[in-house]
């Protein structure tokens, strides 16, 4: 008797990864329109829209989930070295007081007491962890951010500590651009850039994975199946952040596991973690980022989420009342000239027009008869 299994993409489309390789689509970051199609899916292209739609959210309800790598888009082009999303760090004494005035929102103004286990991998410390909208100057939205924010202690040797994530689909690289003219000496703080494009890259290897269910618990119960033994900790050990707090794990004495309860979507559509891992890049042996993310999609993992694309990132989003992906934020948008502004734009560019023509002829009548083409003397 043949047993009914329930369908999944993992056991009923073998040979995904190698199709991935055969159908590439362009990393969304990349293309300025941003359309549907352009968008890397872990489905097969063929597959009708509905019955995807209703594989993820599936997932969703099961107690397996799924998953999102947000730094590398592992559904794309593998020529592709963009991402999805970056974390820029802000470290120094003066960091609350940069937080506060350069984002809409304030870090919280009591301590989260926790960590300082000095084992090679333990709870460092607790932090919290909260949303913020980096506006520009005229008060509308450029980007919506995931502060990670720790206090330091001096008799330690630690300074103060925000990370600052990037939703997806923006880049860390343009946000550390924007705020590093914004960095003066009395401020007391440094910014460093983890985007992929950075030098900070040759030290340090930043990797965001998100886990999401229906149900925090079966999200839980998946993320201890999965991914506890790879940090390193026995389950009695281990402590969920609630709500609003981060939790800063050391993983084998050298890798740093920040994880807080964020899933970049709506509650309403899911709940669950994301872990922002920090490695040397010059470590031997294969990331721990890497490893999870290998042992939460392998083809044999049964117990294991669903690993999606964005654009089923982009349909969770839609579903949930959200804008479509990489559309929500349009800062002040495209600038408006007025009649007088765009007549003088058009007269200063047909100015600069006649000078270039102006000097290339100057230029040509300055040259030898030879150089011209023109009969000399042999």
């Amino acid at each position: 008797v043949q047993q009914a299994l329930g369908w999944s993409p993992t056991t009923h489309l073998p040979s995904l990864r190698l199709r991935h390789k055969i159908n590439l689509h362009a990393n969304p970051s990349t293309v300025e329109e941003n359309q549907q199609s352009q968008l890397s899916s872990a489905y097969d292209r063929n597959l009708p829209a509905a019955l995807v739609g209703e594989a993820v959210r599936s997932a969703l309800r099961s107690d397996r989930g799924i998953c999102f790598d947000f730094t590398t888009d592992r559904y794309a082009s593998e020529q592709s070295e963009s991402q999805l999303l970056s974390v820029v760090q802000v470290k120094g004494e003066g960091t609350e007081s940069f937080i506060n005035a350069k984002f809409s929102g304030s870090i919280p103004n009591y301590k989260v007491i926790g960590g300082g286990e000095s084992s090679a991998s333990a709870l460092v410390r607790k932090g919290h962890a909260f949303e913020t909208a980096y506006l520009s100057a005229k008060g509308r939205i450029i980007d919506r951010l995931l502060v990670l924010s720790f206090s330091g202690n001096k008799e330690e040797g630690n300074e103060d500590e925000s990370l600052l994530i990037t939703s997806p689909g923006n880049s860390g690289s343009t946000l550390y651009n924007q705020l590093s003219p914004l960095v003066f000496p009395m401020d007391k703080v440094t910014l460093n850039n983890f985007a992929s494009t950075a030098e900070a890259e040759s030290m340090v290897k930043t990797n965001v994975i998100t886990l999401a269910c229906s149900s925090l618990r079966n999200e839980q119960h998946s993320f201890r199946t999965n991914i506890l033994d790879l940090l390193q900790m026995k389950s009695d050990e281990f402590e969920f952040p609630p709500n609003g707090e981060c939790h800063h794990y050391r993983v084998g004495g050298t890798v740093d596991a920040y994880i807080t309860e964020h899933t970049f979507l709506s509650p309403e559509i899911c709940r669950g973690y994301t872990i922002v891992f920090q490695e040397p890049a010059s470590s031997s042996g294969s990331l721990v980022a890497e490893q999870v993310w290998q042992r939460l999609t392998a083809e044999d993992n049964d117990l294991g989420p669903v690993g999606v694309g964005s654009l089923e990132y982009d349909t969770l989003r839609v579903e949930g009342g959200w804008a479509g992906y990489g559309h929500e934020m349009s800062g002040d948008g495209p600038k408006k000239m007025s009649k007088l502004e765009a007549a003088m734009k058009e007269k200063l560019a047909k100015r600069k027009s006649r000078k270039e023509s102006d000097n290339k002829q100057s230029e040509s009548n300055s040259l030898p008869q030879e150089e011209k083409g023109g009969t000399g003397s042999t």
